[in-house]
């Protein structure tokens, strides 16, 4: 007899073992009760789950437990023989057909291999024991002495940390929303930056607005000089020679000169410049609103990450007492091992769900810390209550007309717009006629010496104007206008396309917030009802009329709500800080 026919009626005799059991638990307690018998005793504990469970149906629940318990240990006490039998019939095991005839026939048809050759390899153990975890990494040590994280300048010393105790965070400092705000405008390297674009274009109308001041420059040269004589001699060196050629000589020069007429290139780079320092202002204040926003709905999702944390924790407590429940029926008789697996795999999943929730949570705080410009010692974290924050007092046409008027990106194309025309204008600058004044100032003096002719101070100056112009270029200044002309156009069309991106965005975060104050009705209402649910569920359980399933999903369910209800309260709140930020109110 080959292993399949063994494994195959092994399979048959303890499922009918198993049928039979149930038929028996549910017949026999029935027919003992209408013979006027007394029913199976009740396990100890059982006693008064068992009273207040005064109806047919409970009375069946509790005995169809009872038989499944005790086919349970039925089918301990067998499966050491059936794996003896089997290993036996393995061993002693022959070709599947054809032992009769001696010919060995393929199971698989021919030319393929065992179904042991083609089962796919394993991937994950059978027994999860098996999966070694690794180590975890090390944490550093502190020594009691070690003196505090001093926060390193690097935007002054250009440095950066070289030991680990000097990048520890040691503190966890709560802040609320504005004072969030707060901090991030002072310490935010983008804002820096964009205030630094501000200072260089201040700088740059400096040096434009010099082109309306006249030049006054000067200039000196020294000179010393022996050239050779007829004779072969050095003058003043070869003996004999009066030195009458040597040269020692000072001569300088003073110069005053005024540009009157430049073809109205002084005037477009001034203006240029002037429109250049109010781009960089919109700028600033264009990238001061995006960090609020940033910091705003980080802050959000770091609250986010809190209540999810909460919840995970309020999931491990349900689970827990869930097990609690699951293995006190179990040693009071009542219950089956498979409720207090269920139980058990459930409490295992959330603890690894609040694991992963404060992993979240760490990072949310970094990443506030981050946008915040924190030194490596602190790590952020909210203060704020997590609950909705204001309604929204304006219309979506009010919003909309707002937004078009507040801002910034409209203002700075149109200036970009202007200084393009600006830039056209300089360009052709080049080609038209310039005329300047000018004035010098002119000395030398011969000085005297050993060998040098006498000394001497000449003296003199000159007036004159001068005029400059380049008929032809070969067509570069021309060129360049054009390539202005065009970025101006350029300019235009990102308008447009700006238009429509805010219009976008106002609309999106509108009814995206009316959206979310939906979600919020409708999730207290839910988790109302999941709470109750999962009360009645574990109600229906002790009073054995429920079953582990139904208090597993109804505490699935409550999770649910409360990560329904936390994640509605954050998206409204972040809803909120973008339509502020549409219309540049933030």
């Amino acid at each position: 007899m080959n292993r399949r026919w063994i494994l195959a009626a092994s399979s048959r005799s303890a499922f009918a073992a198993f049928i039979l059991a149930g038929a028996w638990a549910t017949v026999l307690p029935t027919a003992a009760a209408q013979d006027g018998e007394p029913l199976p005793p009740v396990p100890p504990g059982a006693a008064q789950t068992t009273a207040q469970a005064d109806d047919p149906l409970l009375q069946e629940i509790l005995d169809e437990a009872d038989a499944i318990r005790k086919a349970e240990d039925a089918a301990d006490v067998t499966s050491e023989d059936e794996t003896d039998e089997a290993a036996e019939a393995e061993d002693t095991e022959t070709d599947a057909v054809g032992t009769d005839t001696g010919d060995e026939i393929p199971l698989f048809g021919p030319g393929t291999s065992t179904q042991e050759d083609e089962a796919p390899p394993i991937l994950v153990p059978e027994d999860p024991q098996d999966i070694v975890t690794p180590d975890a990494a090390p944490s550093l040590e502190v020594p009691d002495d070690a003196p505090p994280v001093d926060p390193i300048p690097a935007v002054e010393t250009l440095t950066l940390p070289q030991e680990p105790l000097e990048v520890r965070v040691e503190a966890i400092q709560g802040f609320s929303l504005e004072e969030a705000l707060e901090v991030a405008i002072e310490q935010n390297p983008d804002i820096l930056n964009a205030q630094l674009e501000v200072d260089i274009a201040t700088k740059g109308i400096t040096a434009a607005r010099a082109e309306y001041f006249p030049q006054l420059s000067t200039a000196v040269n020294y000179s010393f000089s022996d050239p050779a004589v007829p004779d072969g001699t050095v003058s003043g060196f070869g003996g004999g020679a009066d030195g009458s050629n040597i040269q020692n000589i000072i001569s300088g020069e003073l110069r005053f000169s005024f540009t009157v007429i430049d073809g109205g290139g002084r005037t477009a780079r001034n203006l240029v410049a002037d429109q250049g320092l109010l781009i960089a202002e919109y700028n600033l204040e264009q990238i001061i609103q995006d960090v609020r926003l940033n910091v705003a709905e980080a802050y959000y999702s770091l609250q986010l990450s809190d209540t999810q944390v909460l919840v995970a924790e309020a999931d491990v407590l349900d689970s827990e007492s869930s097990l609690s429940d699951a293995s006190a029926r179990e040693r009071a008789g009542i219950g089956t091992r498979f409720e207090v697996l269920q139980a058990e795999s459930r409490l295992a999943n959330d603890r690894q769900a609040l694991i992963a929730a404060r992993n979240d949570q760490r990072v949310s705080r970094f990443q506030l810390a981050q946008l915040l410009s924190f030194d490596e010692s602190v790590e952020a974290a909210a203060t704020d209550p997590i609950e909705p924050s204001e309604a929204w007092p304006l219309s979506l046409e009010e919003t909309l007309v707002q937004a078009f008027q507040n801002r910034a990106e409209f203002e700075s194309i149109i200036e970009n717009v202007e200084q393009e025309r600006q830039n056209a204008q300089a360009a052709l600058s080049s080609i038209r006629p310039n005329i300047s004044i000018f004035s010098t100032l002119d000395y030398q003096a011969q000085l005297d010496d050993t060998f040098s002719q006498e000394a001497f101070i000449a003296r003199g100056f000159s007036v004159g104007a001068a005029f400059t112009w380049t008929a032809f270029d070969g067509g570069a200044a021309l060129a360049n206008a054009q390539q202005a002309d065009l970025r101006r156009q350029q300019q235009r069309n990102a308008f447009a396309s700006t238009r429509d991106a805010v219009r976008f965005e106002v609309e999106n975060a509108f009814f995206s917030l009316n959206s979310f104050r939906e979600q919020i009705d409708a999730a207290k209402v839910g988790l109302e009802s999941a709470q109750e649910s999962l009360r009645l569920a574990r109600l229906r359980f002790e009073a054995g009329v429920g079953t582990q399933t139904d208090v597993l999903s109804a505490q699935s369910e409550l999770s649910d709500a409360r990560q329904n209800l936390a994640a509605a309260v954050s998206n409204y709140n972040i809803a909120i800080v973008q339509l502020k930020r549409a219309v540049n109110n933030l």
